[in-house]
């Protein structure tokens, strides 16, 4: 799939210095949070909010949520001024070719983008798209930070039983009771391999029945708005150069990568691509009749944004 993920990296070598300074950071975002009921994506369905946070590479610690997306400029802002480092937090929205990045130099926000957000009425309508996760990965390489960390998810790191294995600590806190219960713990993991290129999350594979060989893969994008039809020649001209890049890291060919754009202010309508991006077999595929609800996809684009007044939104 189109890469969803929002991390924090921090310069800085110290595991149980980043640990003291994120225990401080998640306590009073839950009393606050708590106080005001203002609802975040960046809690888990049972209540707790989980961060783990890995051991350095290359003088680079990463802190990876669970079950967000997005990366906490406010925590990132914390780590910088009470570790006086550098702290780069990045949110990467492939799926609607979005990215944001801040750069925390020593407590001071020194550098920062973002490339297209919802609040955008006419995103779609721009003169021109931009492969959002290959910007994003470059940026995280010119910075330095390890390509093994960058795009990483919690879910990817395993854990380890090998005498010795770096270790990580998890930290959770839950926001319910007036103690706001948080634990930590350490854990032993496998440290990823150095990846040579960015990482693809593919939405579904198809699989043929009796061999067993991956068919087609299927990636969803979404726009905000209706596109203009002159506009679709540069969005495919994107879409062409994701799906080379999709094809050299999966090692399947380049009409087995199939995409499905969904549009629109509730992003029902399916747009017909060109014959090479839109079907395996070089039919061009027919556009959705009218009032034709889309295939399932596996994830949404982006959760609701939050209302009110939040100290600690991104």
């Amino acid at each position: 799939m189109s890469v969803n993920v929002g991390h924090i990296f921090v310069r800085h070598r110290d595991l149980d210095a980043v640990l003291k300074v994120v225990v401080a950071y998640l306590q009073a975002f839950v009393k606050h949070h708590h106080s005001v009921g203002l609802p975040d994506g960046r809690f888990r369905k049972d209540g707790k909010r989980s961060i783990l946070i890995l051991p350095p590479v290359r003088g680079w610690i990463a802190l990876l949520e669970l079950d967000s997306r997005h990366s906490d400029l406010g925590l990132a802002g914390m780590l910088s001024q009470a570790l006086q480092c550098r702290a780069i937090g990045l949110e990467v929205q492939g799926c609607v070719f979005n990215y944001k990045w801040g750069l925390m130099e020593n407590g001071e926000h020194r550098q920062g983008e973002v490339l297209l957000t919802d609040e955008d009425e006419n995103s779609a309508l721009l003169p021109d798209f931009k492969d959002a996760e290959l910007l994003a990965w470059e940026l995280g390489i010119q910075q330095g930070i390890p390509a093994s960390l960058l795009f990483l998810r919690q879910q990817d790191v395993q854990g380890s039983e090998e005498e010795g294995a770096p270790q990580a600590i998890l930290a959770e806190i839950s926001p319910h009771g007036e103690d706001h219960r948080f634990q930590a713990w350490k854990q032993s993991i496998r440290m990823p391999l150095e990846p040579t290129q960015p990482r693809v999350y593919l939405d579904q594979a198809f699989t043929d029945s009796a061999s067993g060989d991956i068919r087609v893969v299927l990636e969803s994008r979404f726009l905000w708005g209706e596109p203009k039809p002159e506009r679709l020649e540069r969005f495919t001209h994107l879409l062409r150069r994701i799906q080379r890049r999709y094809s050299r890291a999966t090692s399947l060919p380049l009409e087995k990568i199939r995409f499905m754009i969904m549009a629109g202010a509730n992003r029902k309508s399916v747009i017909a691509l060109p014959a090479d991006l839109g079907s395996s077999d070089g039919a061009t595929p027919p556009a959705a009749p009218p009032n034709t609800p889309p295939p399932p996809v596996p994830k949404p684009a982006l959760p609701p944004r939050q209302t009110g007044k939040d100290p600690f939104a991104f």
